[in-house]
């Protein structure tokens, strides 16, 4: 008889794990492809542009400028005519010029003396205001080089025509004083507006006052308003 053969055991095979399975990277979102911007969408986007800073420059001259304010309706005239506006009347008599002024604020009280560097330029002159009372505030000297002067503040505004207020249909008479080089009077005219101090599309009465050389070298030594208002 055979010898009984013997088995060897099996040895087990280690069983391999598969190797891990990654999961998939997510995706990525897809940009839109832009629109290509050819020829004729250069010339818009040019158009776009010119036509803002067109209306930026626009939009800047509409500002309101000092320069750009509308000047005052003026009406023209002489010395010893009634000018006539839409809201008052005026009439300039003959200016003088002295070297100093006197005046009484009250009739009993000393009389006040009013010196200058310059000469004392006195208007005459009667307002009437035309439609609502009206307060003229002064009037403005322009020389003939374009030079502009205002009534002194060193007078009572009693003394101005109009300085205190007017009535329509009645006249107020007094005088406007300025204090002025004597150079700057021959050729001068007298400005008149209820509001000197901004007349844009108000009323204004240009006079000229008719001034020579002469009324300088006729100016008076003393000149007593006091009499005006009496």
């Amino acid at each position: 008889m055979r010898p009984p053969v013997r088995q060897q055991p099996v040895q087990q095979q280690p069983v391999q794990q598969p190797p891990p399975v990654e999961p998939p990277a997510p995706e990525r979102p897809r940009r839109k492809p832009e629109p290509k911007t050819g020829i004729a969408g250069r010339v818009v986007g040019l158009v776009v542009v010119l036509a803002l800073g067109a209306a930026t420059v626009v939009l800047s001259r509409l500002e309101v400028m000092p320069s750009d304010r509308m000047p005052a309706f003026a009406t023209e005239g002489k010395r010893g005519e009634v000018v006539t506006t839409n809201t008052f009347k005026v009439r300039v008599d003959k200016p003088l010029v002295a070297k100093k002024l006197e005046f009484k604020e009250l009739s009993f009280s000393d009389p006040d003396v009013r010196t200058t560097s310059r000469v004392w330029l006195v208007v005459p002159a009667a307002v009437q205001a035309q439609k609502a009372p009206e307060r003229f505030e002064g009037a403005t000297l322009v020389s003939k080089a374009g030079k502009r002067y205002g009534t002194s503040n060193r007078i009572p505004g009693s003394f101005m025509p109009g300085g205190e207020g007017t009535s329509p249909g009645i006249a107020f008479t007094g005088i406007w004083a300025f204090e002025v080089p004597p150079e700057e009077i021959p050729g001068a005219q007298l400005w008149l507006s209820v509001s000197p101090a901004s007349p844009e599309l108000a009323s204004q009465a240009r006079i000229d006052l008719g001034l020579g050389a002469d009324v300088v070298e006729k100016a008076v030594a003393t000149y007593d308003l006091s009499k005006e208002s009496s």
